[in-house]
Protein backbone atom coordinates (compact mmCIF):
# COMPACT_ATOMS: atom_id res chain seq x y z
CA UNK A 1 0.00 0.00 0.00
CA UNK A 2 1.60 3.35 -0.78
CA UNK A 3 1.68 6.16 1.48
CA UNK A 4 -0.65 7.87 0.20
CA UNK A 5 -3.15 5.40 0.11
CA UNK A 6 -2.74 4.90 3.85
CA UNK A 7 -6.22 6.78 5.37
CA UNK A 8 -4.40 8.67 8.22
CA UNK A 9 -2.34 10.21 6.08
CA UNK A 10 -4.82 11.35 4.03
CA UNK A 11 -6.31 12.71 6.96
CA UNK A 12 -3.24 14.10 8.07
CA UNK A 13 -3.23 16.25 4.32
CA UNK A 14 -6.17 17.57 4.23
CA UNK A 15 -6.69 21.40 5.38
CA UNK A 16 -8.22 21.14 8.79
CA UNK A 17 -9.23 23.32 11.92
CA UNK A 18 -11.67 25.51 9.20
CA UNK A 19 -14.74 27.69 10.30
CA UNK A 20 -17.40 27.19 8.44
CA UNK A 21 -15.57 25.18 5.58
CA UNK A 22 -13.18 27.98 4.58
CA UNK A 23 -9.85 27.63 4.44
CA UNK A 24 -7.28 29.11 7.51
CA UNK A 25 -6.13 31.65 4.70
CA UNK A 26 -10.18 32.94 4.10
CA UNK A 27 -10.60 32.79 7.90
CA UNK A 28 -7.14 35.48 8.21
CA UNK A 29 -8.05 37.79 5.37
CA UNK A 30 -11.77 38.09 6.82
CA UNK A 31 -10.26 38.55 10.23
CA UNK A 32 -8.12 41.64 8.26
CA UNK A 33 -10.62 43.08 6.29
CA UNK A 34 -13.21 43.39 9.41
CA UNK A 35 -10.71 45.01 11.63
CA UNK A 36 -9.39 47.26 8.78
CA UNK A 37 -13.23 48.36 8.08
CA UNK A 38 -13.63 48.95 11.61
CA UNK A 39 -10.73 51.44 11.61
CA UNK A 40 -10.77 52.89 8.13
CA UNK A 41 -14.60 53.82 8.42
CA UNK A 42 -15.96 53.11 12.09
CA UNK A 43 -14.62 54.09 15.11
CA UNK A 44 -11.55 56.11 13.63
CA UNK A 45 -13.92 58.09 10.88
CA UNK A 46 -13.58 61.85 10.96
CA UNK A 47 -11.32 63.94 13.01
CA UNK A 48 -11.07 61.11 15.76
CA UNK A 49 -8.02 61.64 17.56
CA UNK A 50 -7.80 57.51 18.57
CA UNK A 51 -7.56 55.36 15.74
CA UNK A 52 -7.66 51.01 16.48
CA UNK A 53 -4.72 50.92 14.16
CA UNK A 54 -2.30 53.39 16.70
CA UNK A 55 -3.64 51.19 19.96
CA UNK A 56 -2.45 47.62 17.87
CA UNK A 57 0.68 48.88 16.86
CA UNK A 58 3.94 47.39 17.83
CA UNK A 59 6.53 50.43 19.19
CA UNK A 60 9.74 50.38 19.40
CA UNK A 61 9.89 50.21 22.96
CA UNK A 62 7.58 47.45 23.10
CA UNK A 63 10.44 45.38 23.51
CA UNK A 64 11.08 46.87 27.03
CA UNK A 65 7.50 46.99 28.16
CA UNK A 66 6.54 43.37 28.85
CA UNK A 67 2.79 44.75 29.63
CA UNK A 68 2.27 45.60 26.24
CA UNK A 69 3.63 42.39 24.48
CA UNK A 70 0.38 41.91 23.51
CA UNK A 71 0.94 44.31 20.34
CA UNK A 72 3.74 41.67 18.69
CA UNK A 73 0.50 39.85 17.56
CA UNK A 74 -1.59 42.42 17.12
CA UNK A 75 -0.06 44.46 14.88
CA UNK A 76 -0.40 41.86 12.30
CA UNK A 77 -4.09 42.15 12.08
CA UNK A 78 -4.42 45.77 11.24
CA UNK A 79 -3.75 48.35 8.11
CA UNK A 80 -3.13 52.00 7.09
CA UNK A 81 -6.55 53.06 7.05
CA UNK A 82 -5.31 55.64 4.66
CA UNK A 83 -4.30 53.63 2.40
CA UNK A 84 -6.08 50.52 1.09
CA UNK A 85 -3.57 49.68 -0.89
CA UNK A 86 -1.64 48.38 2.13
CA UNK A 87 -3.90 45.64 2.58
CA UNK A 88 -4.87 44.73 -0.12
CA UNK A 89 -1.44 43.56 -1.59
CA UNK A 90 -0.73 41.93 1.57
CA UNK A 91 -3.89 39.65 1.03
CA UNK A 92 -3.53 39.14 -2.29
CA UNK A 93 0.08 37.63 -1.78
CA UNK A 94 -1.57 35.48 0.98
CA UNK A 95 -4.43 34.25 -1.25
CA UNK A 96 -2.82 33.48 -4.14
CA UNK A 97 0.39 31.97 -3.03
CA UNK A 98 -0.61 30.92 0.16
CA UNK A 99 -3.01 28.52 -0.69
CA UNK A 100 -0.34 25.75 -2.08
CA UNK A 101 1.35 26.62 1.35
CA UNK A 102 -1.46 25.77 3.46
CA UNK A 103 -2.40 22.22 1.29
CA UNK A 104 1.44 20.97 2.09
CA UNK A 105 1.59 22.22 5.49
CA UNK A 106 -2.47 21.68 6.87
CA UNK A 107 -4.55 24.10 8.27
CA UNK A 108 -3.49 23.72 11.97
CA UNK A 109 0.26 24.16 11.23
CA UNK A 110 -0.34 27.11 9.03
CA UNK A 111 -2.21 28.58 11.47
CA UNK A 112 0.84 28.00 13.86
CA UNK A 113 3.73 29.49 11.64
CA UNK A 114 1.50 32.29 10.50
CA UNK A 115 0.87 33.47 14.35
CA UNK A 116 4.30 32.99 15.32
CA UNK A 117 5.79 34.63 11.93
CA UNK A 118 3.93 37.90 12.78
CA UNK A 119 5.30 37.63 16.58
CA UNK A 120 8.77 36.84 15.52
CA UNK A 121 9.21 39.50 13.08
CA UNK A 122 7.57 42.20 15.52
CA UNK A 123 9.92 41.04 17.99
CA UNK A 124 12.79 41.20 15.90
CA UNK A 125 11.83 45.05 14.51
CA UNK A 126 11.16 45.95 18.18
CA UNK A 127 14.39 45.02 18.99
CA UNK A 128 16.19 47.02 16.06
CA UNK A 129 14.40 49.80 15.95
CA UNK A 130 15.02 50.48 19.71
CA UNK A 131 17.92 51.52 19.60
CA UNK A 132 17.74 52.89 15.67
CA UNK A 133 14.40 54.75 15.40
CA UNK A 134 12.98 54.70 18.98
CA UNK A 135 9.68 56.76 18.46
CA UNK A 136 8.71 54.34 15.28
CA UNK A 137 5.86 52.09 14.83
CA UNK A 138 4.55 49.45 12.90
CA UNK A 139 1.79 47.79 11.71
CA UNK A 140 0.51 45.36 8.97
CA UNK A 141 0.58 41.52 7.53
CA UNK A 142 3.98 42.26 5.54
CA UNK A 143 6.05 40.26 7.94
CA UNK A 144 4.12 36.95 7.98
CA UNK A 145 3.08 37.09 4.94
CA UNK A 146 6.90 37.23 3.22
CA UNK A 147 7.26 34.13 5.16
CA UNK A 148 4.32 32.58 3.18
CA UNK A 149 5.40 33.97 -0.02
CA UNK A 150 9.07 32.32 0.57
CA UNK A 151 7.32 29.24 2.10
CA UNK A 152 5.92 28.91 -1.73
CA UNK A 153 9.08 29.42 -3.30
CA UNK A 154 11.09 27.31 -0.84
CA UNK A 155 8.68 24.53 -1.52
CA UNK A 156 7.68 25.14 -5.20
CA UNK A 157 10.64 26.94 -6.70
CA UNK A 158 10.10 25.72 -10.41
CA UNK A 159 6.40 26.53 -10.78
CA UNK A 160 5.44 29.15 -13.12
CA UNK A 161 3.51 32.65 -11.48
CA UNK A 162 2.66 35.39 -12.75
CA UNK A 163 4.15 38.67 -11.56
CA UNK A 164 2.02 41.70 -11.61
CA UNK A 165 -0.63 39.25 -13.07
CA UNK A 166 0.86 38.67 -16.83
CA UNK A 167 4.45 38.35 -16.25
CA UNK A 168 5.49 34.26 -16.53
CA UNK A 169 8.26 33.56 -13.97
CA UNK A 170 9.44 30.61 -12.15
CA UNK A 171 8.77 31.03 -8.63
CA UNK A 172 12.53 31.14 -7.60
CA UNK A 173 13.10 34.21 -9.77
CA UNK A 174 10.35 35.70 -7.94
CA UNK A 175 11.76 34.98 -4.66
CA UNK A 176 15.18 36.64 -5.83
CA UNK A 177 13.59 40.03 -6.67
CA UNK A 178 11.28 39.75 -3.38
CA UNK A 179 14.78 39.54 -1.16
CA UNK A 180 16.47 41.46 -3.61
CA UNK A 181 14.03 44.22 -3.63
CA UNK A 182 13.82 44.40 0.40
CA UNK A 183 17.91 44.74 1.09
CA UNK A 184 17.80 48.06 -1.76
CA UNK A 185 14.86 48.97 0.47
CA UNK A 186 16.72 49.27 3.64
CA UNK A 187 18.92 51.87 1.57
CA UNK A 188 15.88 54.27 1.41
CA UNK A 189 13.62 56.38 3.76
CA UNK A 190 10.21 55.64 2.74
CA UNK A 191 7.89 54.54 5.23
CA UNK A 192 8.21 50.68 4.52
CA UNK A 193 9.20 47.77 6.92
CA UNK A 194 11.86 46.26 4.76
CA UNK A 195 13.38 45.21 7.89
CA UNK A 196 10.05 42.98 8.41
CA UNK A 197 9.90 41.36 5.06
CA UNK A 198 13.59 40.48 5.69
CA UNK A 199 13.06 38.74 8.99
CA UNK A 200 9.84 37.13 7.55
CA UNK A 201 11.98 35.80 4.80
CA UNK A 202 14.41 34.27 7.85
CA UNK A 203 11.53 33.18 9.50
CA UNK A 204 10.19 31.36 6.26
CA UNK A 205 14.15 29.33 6.01
CA UNK A 206 14.00 28.15 9.10
CA UNK A 207 10.20 26.38 9.12
CA UNK A 208 10.85 25.25 5.81
CA UNK A 209 14.48 23.52 6.99
CA UNK A 210 13.34 22.13 10.56
CA UNK A 211 9.39 23.15 11.04
CA UNK A 212 10.46 25.26 13.85
CA UNK A 213 8.33 28.36 15.46
CA UNK A 214 8.67 30.23 18.28
CA UNK A 215 6.05 27.33 19.99
CA UNK A 216 8.73 24.68 18.71
CA UNK A 217 11.24 25.58 21.52
CA UNK A 218 15.72 25.42 20.82
CA UNK A 219 15.85 21.67 21.29
CA UNK A 220 18.84 19.63 20.22
CA UNK A 221 16.99 18.34 16.83
CA UNK A 222 16.74 21.95 15.68
CA UNK A 223 20.44 23.15 15.52
CA UNK A 224 21.13 19.19 14.17
CA UNK A 225 18.56 20.03 11.24
CA UNK A 226 20.61 23.44 10.71
CA UNK A 227 24.02 21.69 10.85
CA UNK A 228 26.09 21.85 7.88
CA UNK A 229 25.88 19.01 5.86
CA UNK A 230 28.06 16.26 6.61
CA UNK A 231 30.97 15.63 3.50
CA UNK A 232 29.86 11.92 1.69
CA UNK A 233 32.93 9.44 1.00
CA UNK A 234 34.05 9.26 -2.30
CA UNK A 235 33.21 5.29 -2.01
CA UNK A 236 30.01 3.82 -2.89
CA UNK A 237 28.69 0.72 -0.65
CA UNK A 238 26.65 -1.55 -3.07
CA UNK A 239 23.96 -2.47 -1.00
CA UNK A 240 21.59 -5.71 -2.95
CA UNK A 241 17.91 -4.12 -3.88
CA UNK A 242 16.10 -6.69 -1.45
CA UNK A 243 18.07 -5.31 1.48
CA UNK A 244 17.79 -1.71 0.51
CA UNK A 245 13.96 -2.26 0.13
CA UNK A 246 14.10 -3.67 3.41
CA UNK A 247 15.64 -0.75 5.14
CA UNK A 248 13.38 1.72 3.27
CA UNK A 249 10.43 -0.44 4.76
CA UNK A 250 11.61 -0.35 7.99
CA UNK A 251 12.19 3.10 7.96
CA UNK A 252 8.66 4.42 6.54
CA UNK A 253 6.59 2.18 8.91
CA UNK A 254 9.10 4.15 11.77
CA UNK A 255 8.01 7.75 9.76
CA UNK A 256 4.37 7.02 9.39
CA UNK A 257 3.90 5.86 12.89
CA UNK A 258 5.34 9.36 13.69
CA UNK A 259 3.00 10.79 11.61
CA UNK A 260 0.27 9.25 13.29
CA UNK A 261 1.52 10.17 16.26
CA UNK A 262 2.48 14.25 16.29
CA UNK A 263 1.17 14.91 12.47
CA UNK A 264 2.89 15.96 9.28
CA UNK A 265 4.54 18.94 10.68
CA UNK A 266 6.43 17.10 13.12
CA UNK A 267 8.40 15.21 10.04
CA UNK A 268 11.41 16.58 8.82
CA UNK A 269 12.49 16.90 5.26
CA UNK A 270 14.87 14.07 5.25
CA UNK A 271 11.88 11.92 6.33
CA UNK A 272 9.46 13.59 4.00
CA UNK A 273 11.85 12.50 1.11
CA UNK A 274 11.91 8.63 2.52
CA UNK A 275 8.26 8.65 2.62
CA UNK A 276 7.96 9.96 -1.47
CA UNK A 277 10.95 7.17 -2.33
CA UNK A 278 8.53 4.95 -0.37
CA UNK A 279 5.37 5.50 -2.10
CA UNK A 280 7.13 5.73 -5.44
CA UNK A 281 8.40 2.52 -5.14
CA UNK A 282 4.97 1.08 -3.95
CA UNK A 283 3.06 2.48 -6.57
CA UNK A 284 5.67 0.93 -8.87
CA UNK A 285 5.81 -2.64 -7.28
CA UNK A 286 1.55 -2.69 -7.57
CA UNK A 287 1.18 -1.32 -11.73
Amino acid sequence: MGVYDRPYYREESRSSFNFSGRSMIMNIVIVNAVVFFIDAFIIGRGDTPWRPADFLAVRANTIVQPWTWWRFLTAGFCHDPFDMGHIIGNMFGLIFLGQAVEQRYGSRAFLRMYLTAIIFCSVVWSCVHYFVTPNASMIGASGAVTTVIMLFIFNFPRRMILFMFFIPMPAWVFGVFVIANNLFGLQGNDNVAYDAHLTGALYAWLYFRTNWTLMSGWSGDFLSKLSLPKRKPRLKLHTPSGERDSQLDEQADAILDKLHRQGQESLSARERKILEEYSRRMKEKFR
